[in-house]
């Protein structure tokens, strides 16, 4: 187990965003989800809401993002968040 997810953001026309984060959250179909290093592996469909990703353990000022929509992927500390839309906050 690592102590950092690498995370990817992806839309259909490129690559939003590719990085290490400690924590991601995202908006759920059904409330938000929260991924920590060592997380189960996950496919789940995404709502609309803000994306945030987190860079230490102790950090609430990491990158935020609003999406619309899309998948979230984790396995193996990667996460693909496949979003129809994103726009930085």
């Amino acid at each position: 187990m690592t102590n950092k997810i690498n995370c990817q953001i992806v839309t259909p026309d490129d690559k939003y965003f590719e990085g290490e984060a400690y924590m991601v959250v995202v908006p759920g179909i059904d409330g938000s989800l929260g991924f920590l290093p060592g997380h189960v592996p996950l496919v789940s469909p995404l709502g609309a809401g803000q994306l945030s990703i987190s860079d230490t353990v102790n950090s609430n000022d990491g990158k935020k993002f609003n999406i619309e929509g899309g998948y979230v992927q984790f396995s193996d500390d990667n996460i693909i968040i496949l979003a129809e839309h994103v726009e930085a906050v």
